[in-house]
């Protein structure tokens, strides 16, 4: 029996006019047995901002549609004049209802309107594959978005555009972190207090901004997102501030917008991780054309803020402190305070510019301990205050100070530690120059890290500089170049984190004509064992839901185990998601029919630093002796290389 495609098969508005007004009176009844291919094309996301594949009028004429049957479920499909499906209208819960209605762009599934309690209206939304990873829910079904369960922080920066574009409070106030979401962090009382105030005050701003013109550039017309631009996200360990848990945030992030042809740029600052939603926890700023610079990162500049700890000297305030440590620690934290309430470029600057001067005026007056910490302090803070252009003269200061230390017979440690933030700071702000060449800033990365190899040997940065190095001989070519560097690390670091990624690393490129060990858990929690698929060819495909290209392969990988089922040949997924509850919610949505293994830890853990893995997707092809046949194959080759194999 086919699906109902009535109102409660639905649930949406329609387009009327044309063949939608058609499958209107049709819905009046209740039920439609055989809806032609332009009738079911009348229906149209709830969500407006969704790109999908439209068909021209003389495309529609000559689409096709059929039931699709799979077990409990069951719905109509239809395709375009070549064959590639562009809709899927499903029942999946055998209740012979339509209740998630799916769109496609180029074969692809983008976007997905879901009933998900069978009450005959839409109630969550996502969009799929290329298109992200946005999941909302309505709650009150009225076909506005209420809350996000996932949203990535690029997302996060694009609907923050979007909401001052259309100058749409609510939208705006759906980005904000909630009591609730901060409660649940685990911060500490002050963190809960500033940032809750913070929290609690934009909305009013956001009307302001909008009342007083100052976000004109971005209302006026209609602004697009273009990129979001941030270095990585941070981790903010357990214990900072009071905090009692590790707490994941992006600082300094801006994102580029286009404007009637005119590009802008809007300062968002500080994003906070919360589940699988980023949150914002301040009004974002507009930069103006004569501003280059980020806002002050919220938790980093708390972080540096730090008491001096260590001293080991008399007079101490019995945590091991001395009182020219606890002096500094507060005079740093008065112009922080400043800093959080500056609002132009040149306050900003400045105060970047007092703090710097006040620790390195107050390290000759600090004991061995303090000043080892503050030291290291201010190369952080030089490092951040030239990365996030707030005070670009930093990176002078930061090479300046490196020199000094040399001079003044420093600790080596420290020494390295100045230089290779220098260098990590040079690297990231060529990156991000107007009409930069990347290929030259890369070639001059690279020198640099072989330098800085040369001259401190054994130091603690060294272990990263040479795993930047390997990877980068690894991905010219140069194989046995970056086993050698990966040796190196192994070697020599043996306790260095880089050394984890380094010995698989080695593993994954040795492995050809190796049998692979690999185990684990599924992710319905059973036991994996690779060597029970002895007899059988597979194929091993690590992925992850937030790379679109991983999820790009999972169609093409669909067609080739189809095609090749007579051959034994199979797929096995290693989800290297961050965590099992977001590899379990695409799956729930978004079936494959193949085993998937997962375990904590996403890229860092055990599932992808057993080989090395360093990008996904990275797919490998295993014999039917259980030995590594390919360990580096891109989709449009694994067909090829299969209709080899099973030839032999």
């Amino acid at each position: 029996m086919s699906p109902k495609f009535g109102i409660r098969g639905f649930g949406k508005k329609l387009m009327l006019g044309g063949a939608a007004a058609a499958l209107q009176a049709f819905l009046a009844t209740g039920a439609m047995a055989n809806p032609t291919a332009e009738q079911a094309l009348g229906l149209v996301p709830v969500q407006k901002d969704v790109e999908y594949y439209k068909p021209s009028k003389d495309e529609i004429a000559k689409c096709t549609i059929k039931v699709e049957k799979e077990g409990n479920t069951s719905g109509w499909v239809v395709f375009d004049p070549s064959g590639t499906i562009i809709r899927r209208f499903t029942d999946t819960n055998g209740d012979n209802t339509v209740d998630q209605w799916s769109y496609y762009d180029e074969g692809l599934e983008v976007y997905r309107d879901i009933d998900s309690n069978a009450n005959a209206k839409a109630d969550q939304f996502r969009w799929l594959n290329t298109a992200g990873t946005r999941w909302a829910v309505d709650t009150n079904e009225d076909g506005k978005i209420d809350t996000w369960k996932t949203l990535s922080a690029e997302e996060l920066s694009a609907e923050a555009v979007a909401a001052i574009s259309t100058k749409d409070e609510a939208r705006f106030q759906r980005l904000l972190a909630t009591p609730a979401e901060l409660e649940s962090l685990g911060l500490g009382t002050a963190h809960l207090k500033e940032l809750g105030e913070k929290v609690a005050s934009a909305p009013k701003r956001f009307s302001g901004k909008l009342g007083d013109g100052k976000l004109e550039t971005v209302t006026t017309g209609s602004a697009r997102w273009l990129n979001f631009s941030g270095t990585r996200p941070y981790t903010v360990p357990s214990g900072t501030g009071g905090t009692t848990k590790d707490i994941t945030v992006y600082e300094n992030i801006v994102t580029m917008f286009e404007n009637d042809g005119k590009n802008g740029q809007l300062q968002i600052g500080t994003m906070i991780k919360v589940g699988d939603v980023w949150r914002l926890v301040d009004m974002p700023e507009l930069l103006s054309g004569t501003e280059n610079h980020l806002a002050g990162g919220y938790f980093t500049d708390k972080a540096r803020t730090l008491p001096a700890v260590g001293g080991g000297g008399s007079g101490g305030d019995g945590n091991g402190s001395t009182p020219a440590g606890t002096e500094l620690a507060a005079a740093v934290q008065a112009i922080d305070d400043k800093l959080r309430e500056a609002t132009s470029a040149a306050q900003i600057a400045e105060l970047k510019r007092q703090g710097i001067d006040l620790i390195e005026g107050k390290l000759g007056k600090l004991e061995a301990g303090d000043k080892m910490l503050w030291t290291r302090q201010l190369i952080d803070r030089c490092s951040e205050a030239a990365e996030s252009r707030t005070y670009p003269e930093a990176i002078t200061r930061l090479k300046e100070f490196e020199k000094k230390l040399t001079a003044e017979a420093a600790d080596k440690e420290l020494v390295a530690y100045a230089r290779f933030r220098g260098m990590t700071t040079d690297y990231m702000i060529a990156q991000s120059a107007p009409g930069v060449d990347m290929t030259k800033v890369q070639a001059g990365w690279i020198e640099s890290l072989k330098g800085f190899v040369k001259d401190f040997p054994t130091s603690g940065e060294t272990p990263e500089a040479l795993l930047q190095l390997a990877i980068d001989a690894e991905f010219s070519g140069k194989e046995q170049e970056s086993k050698d560097l990966y040796g190196q690390i192994v070697k020599d670091f043996p306790s260095a984190p880089a050394a984890v990624t380094a010995k698989g690393a080695i593993t994954r490129i040795d492995c050809v004509g190796k049998v692979l060990p690999l185990t684990g858990k599924t992710v319905d929690g059973k036991a994996f064992d690779l060597a029970a698929y002895r007899g059988k060819t597979v194929i091993l495909h690590y992925w992850a839901t937030n790379s679109p290209v991983a999820l790009t392969d999972l169609a093409a990988l669909k067609d080739i185990q189809a095609k090749y089922a007579r051959d034994n040949v199979v797929v096995v997924g290693i989800s290297l998601d961050d965590k099992s509850e977001t590899l379990k919610n695409y799956l729930a949505q978004s079936r494959l029919p193949w085993v998937n293994i997962h375990e904590e830890g996403g890229m860092q853990g055990r599932l992808a630093s057993q080989m090395g893995i360093l990008i996904v997707p990275t797919i490998m092809l295993v014999d039917k002796d259980g030995k590594v046949v390919h360990r580096g194959l891109h989709i449009t080759e694994v067909d090829r290389e299969l209709g080899t194999l099973v030839r032999k």
